[in-house]
């Protein structure tokens, strides 16, 4: 049985563009069945250090189902949102307090999913790019920089006429749905490819997931929840590469996970098993084996 079908991920395609800030057109605001707009609000866009983000107040002042009052102010990073499991868990999560930045390649997919959470939830939707094959230490930095001023500082991103602001928000989770299946084949024959390859689903993620250690472990409280993959607990022929890759993965995790125990951050590592998901169209999958 192959594995390799199980993941998410953001498409392999670089930008075009080098800025990290390239020109967006909205789409006219969504209705409902009885014609109400849906989304009526333009997402601010902010700037800090060469990086930038965007704010969706779709929800926001629209009479939008509040979520439970009793929670925390919390704020979850998600990297790799676009993916099917991580819109799953976004929905999942509205319902606890969270709050969430959004983070991928496709701006245009991330201020959809952003209005869409945003009118769920009644709260304002933070999102930026991200890509863990093409962007360098430095900028990685600058990203987790914008994240924790976003999650930190409400107030640079809230508007008065929006009414009562926001209590301040507190980065407590790091969830990362990035990954690459690639093509096996390809890889043998092509060393670039599987270094893109290793880059999407093992290297390209460790500074931000190292970052948030840090973070998580001076605040002595957060969450680290990682997808890896079976197809890295034994090489198999049809995808070592990719396995090889989550191999790694799942044991930085592993000894991440040692390391934070004392400072009460948790460390989880997901391995998911047949999945009906946008990447795997097309592909025969065992029915039984195989969940939504």
């Amino acid at each position: 049985m192959q594995i390799e079908s199980q993941h998410h991920y953001d498409t392999m395609n670089s930008l075009e563009s080098t800025s990290y800030l390239p020109e967006q057109s909205h789409k006219e605001p969504e209705k409902g069945e009885r014609g109400e707009r849906l989304v009526d609000k333009e997402p601010l866009h902010y700037e800090q250090n060469g990086m930038g983000w965007y704010v969706s107040l779709a929800g926001v002042g629209a009479g939008a189902a509040k979520t439970q009052s009793h929670q925390e102010p919390k704020t979850m990073l998600v990297l790799g949102a676009t993916s099917d499991i991580a819109k799953a868990t976004i929905n999942a999560l509205i319902p606890f307090g969270w709050s969430f930045h959004l983070a991928g390649r496709n701006l245009e997919s991330l201020r959809q999913i952003a209005d869409d959470v945003s009118v769920r939830s009644g709260k304002r939707v933070a999102y930026s790019y991200f890509d863990a094959v093409t962007m360098d230490i430095e900028q990685m930095q600058r990203f987790w920089d914008n994240v924790v001023t976003c999650s930190q500082k409400t107030p640079v991103y809230d508007e008065p006429a929006l009414g009562e602001r926001d209590a301040k928000q507190t980065l407590q989770a790091l969830f990362c749905a990035v990954g690459s299946l690639g093509e096996q084949k390809r890889a043998e024959i092509d060393c670039a490819f599987a270094q893109s390859l290793i880059r999407a689903n093992f290297s390209g993620v460790l500074p931000v997931i190292s970052l948030a250690a840090n973070y998580f472990e001076a605040q002595r409280s957060g969450h680290i929840v990682v997808i890896s993959s079976v197809a890295g607990e034994r090489g198999r022929g049809s995808n070592y590469v990719y396995g090889a890759a989550k191999a790694g993965l799942s044991a930085f995790l592993s000894g991440l996970r040692v390391r934070l125990h004392a400072s009460n951050v948790q460390v989880l590592t997901v391995l998911p098993g047949f999945v009906h998901t946008k990447m795997v169209a097309g592909l025969e999958l065992p029915a039984v084996l195989t969940i939504t």
